[in-house]
């Protein structure tokens, strides 16, 4: 597979990469990026606030950077990109364990924790460093034995993965996601049409 390629995982390959990474800290943000199409600074940016479980929605509000050091959330550069995006049952399964879980993180670390609100953290609340999830997601690349994986790899997979699993195609020549080029659409219109179709 060559390097543009890897830009695109199968739904085999990002389960694989999942689950190589299901010891990792970041695995929840992993699992969230595969299954929503957010990008890496919006899903770190979420908060608890934003995430309504019963509609099964996030809703996006800024995006998460580091400033002078420090990291931020700070509002997205268009309008469009503040929006409410629908995840799949998985993902909500995902985010209600992802939460008991951190409310148990919070009672053992007591007064240390700092109740920032965000839905991805650190051991004592702070919120989840970029850096530090795109280091994890390498790590477990390598385990998986895949490269030129990164975390928008698993972003811009999101369209592969909801084509193949059932999500219809449209009639247009651009895609419905923005990120994937009108390329890599026609590509997977024509991979999917010959398997419905019982080709290879």
């Amino acid at each position: 597979m060559d390097a543009l390629e890897a830009r695109y995982l199968s739904p085999g390959d990002v389960s694989r990469l999942l689950d190589a990474a299901g010891d990792s800290r970041y695995h929840p943000v992993f699992v969230l990026l595969a299954g929503s199409g957010l990008r890496r600074g919006e899903a770190l940016a979420l908060k608890w606030r934003d995430v309504d479980l019963d509609a099964g929605t996030v809703q996006v509000r800024g995006t998460l950077v580091r400033l002078d050091g420090k990291l931020v959330t700070t509002k997205p550069k268009t309008e469009k990109s503040l929006r409410i995006v629908p995840v799949p049952a998985s993902v909500q399964q995902m985010l209600r364990g992802h939460r008991q879980r951190q409310l148990q993180e919070r009672m053992k670390a007591a007064n240390v924790w700092t109740d920032t609100g965000y839905v991805f953290t650190t051991e004592d609340g702070q919120p989840a460093d970029p850096r530090n999830a795109l280091r994890a997601l390498r790590s477990a690349a390598v385990k998986a034995d895949m490269t030129n994986v990164g975390l928008h790899t698993l972003r811009h997979s999101y369209a592969t993965v909801m084509l193949e699993g059932g999500v219809p195609l449209k009639v247009g020549v651009r895609a419905p996601w923005p990120w994937v080029s009108v390329g890599h659409w026609r590509h997977l219109r024509s991979r999917l049409g010959r398997r419905r179709a019982g080709g290879s």
